[in-house]
């Protein structure tokens, strides 16, 4: 097996021959393997699947998944220089939240730059045309989103406007629902369309899914098996091959002064996180009552209630529409998990779930994206960034860092420099930018400093 040395993290095409050796048993690049089959190869049994799973907390799709990428990192050859940020396991995030993010940026946009940002659309349709210093146009429909399901419809009003360039920072599910055409003599009508659907075709989605339950207690730092023993869980994440497989300890002042906290957060309060992976598709809308979910039309915040009380089987704050079944089965996942009599679980007064899924009718969007095995995601990345003259694809589901927000950032950065040719921020060093995605096999532009 042949190998190539990473020295500069800049040289895309030397790095990408590393994609390209030929691996055994089938002698085949090593794109072209998924991490499935490299299991299958070395004889991996569906019980050490299930361990990973339990151990981990995820429940991922490795058989579809591009052994590259995974490859690349961890391969265990040490001509391969790591990149600095993995060198060391860490975790930051913005102190107020991830959501901090978009915000900031949108209130830079606004203040410094004279731009605006227009909510309660949707992008359904983008025209190439000819002959035109605006040559896009991008037709936007009005939605409304339901305070109390939480559920978005496209209303009737639509919107045109001209652009000179379109930066799309859509996931997977919400690029399928766009129409393109192209309108200009001599181009197939379909070619963008057509062109689209390659890029999503190399990728695949993953659903996950958040549940948070309040407590007035914290039981679980108190909770044990049924011999009478304590798990003593205060900190830090626990697994399980249950259809919850991840806990997480949440405790005021956390994340906000305990001063700060609302009335009902006593400082002997505390909240549980689950973050299931497992079949959330299948398992979960059974569970919160989807169907009874969508029926709901009420759009006064006031009027929740009307849908979402004791006799449609949901608890709790209205607005939450958490259901009861779904709190029931919170807490046989917990029991599950502690190894206790599910009486012994308390009901929590207040909890709130997400449902990333492409088939969920609040989200309608997948939460994590795979490249798939057998394709050469470099190429397709580098397609991405300019699918069109002037038509830009970013995001997470089309990134080297793919599962986190940072792969967002990422494709943003790289559309910017290496197709619009700004020049790098001053808090950017060119090193670190081209370890955010060194197999990028075109010529990077001199000037990035």
């Amino acid at each position: 097996m042949s190998s190539v040395t990473i020295k500069d993290p800049c040289d895309g095409q030397a790095n990408a021959l590393f994609m390209e050796r030929s691996i055994p048993p089938l002698d085949v690049p090593v794109w072209q393997y998924s991490v499935g089959d490299m299991a299958l190869f070395h004889n991996t049994t569906p019980e050490q699947f299930s361990f990973t799973d339990a151990m981990s907390g995820y429940a991922m799709s490795r058989a579809a998944t591009n052994l590259g990428v995974a490859e690349a990192l961890v391969s265990g050859d040490d001509s391969i220089t790591i990149p600095p940020r993995l060198e060391t396991n860490y975790y930051m995030r913005p102190l107020l939240g991830m959501e901090e993010i978009p915000r900031r940026l949108a209130q830079d946009f606004s203040c410094h730059h004279g731009g605006g940002t227009v909510l309660n659309v949707e992008l359904v349709r983008v025209v190439r045309r000819a002959g035109d210093s605006w040559p896009f146009e991008l037709t936007f429909a009005s939605t409304r989103t339901s305070p109390c399901s939480e559920i978005t419809s496209l209303a009737e009003e639509t919107y045109q406007v001209r652009a000179r360039e379109v930066v799309l920072a859509l996931p997977q599910a919400a690029l399928e629902r766009v129409a393109f055409l192209d309108e200009r003599p001599g181009y197939s009508p379909h070619g963008i369309q057509s062109a689209m659907r390659g890029l999503l075709d190399a990728v695949m989605p993953w659903s996950l899914s958040k549940i948070f339950a309040a407590f007035s207690t914290r039981w679980w730092e108190a909770a044990g098996a049924t011999d009478g023993g304590r798990h003593n869980f205060t900190t830090g994440v626990l697994t399980s091959e249950t259809a919850g497989q991840q806990a997480f300890a949440w405790y005021p002042g956390t994340q906000q002064p305990v001063d700060e906290m609302p009335s009902q957060c006593s400082s002997n309060m505390g909240v549980l996180q689950m973050y299931p992976s497992n079949a959330v598709g299948t398992i979960w809308p059974g569970y919160t009552l989807q169907q009874k979910l969508s029926q709901c039309m009420v759009m006064d915040p006031d009027r929740c209630a009307e849908c979402f009380n004791a006799s449609s089987g949901f608890v709790g704050e209205p607005r939450n529409h958490a259901s009861r079944l779904l709190v029931e089965a919170f807490r046989h996942e917990l029991a599950s998990a502690f190894s206790m009599p599910v009486e012994k679980v308390p009901e929590p007064y207040e909890l709130k779930y997400h449902i990333w899924d492409v088939e969920d009718p609040v989200t309608r969007s997948a939460a994590v994206h795979w490249w798939k095995a057998g394709f050469k995601w470099w190429e397709i990345y580098e397609q991405a960034l300019e699918l069109e003259n002037g038509l830009h694809v970013v995001g997470e589901t089309f990134s080297y860092t793919q599962g986190w927000g940072e792969g967002a950032l990422e494709t943003a950065e790289y559309m910017l420099h290496e197709k619009m040719g700004l020049p790098l921020p001053a808090w950017l060093s060119r090193q670190q930018y081209c370890w955010a995605m060194p197999y990028y096999v075109n010529h990077r532009p001199d000037d990035i400093a």
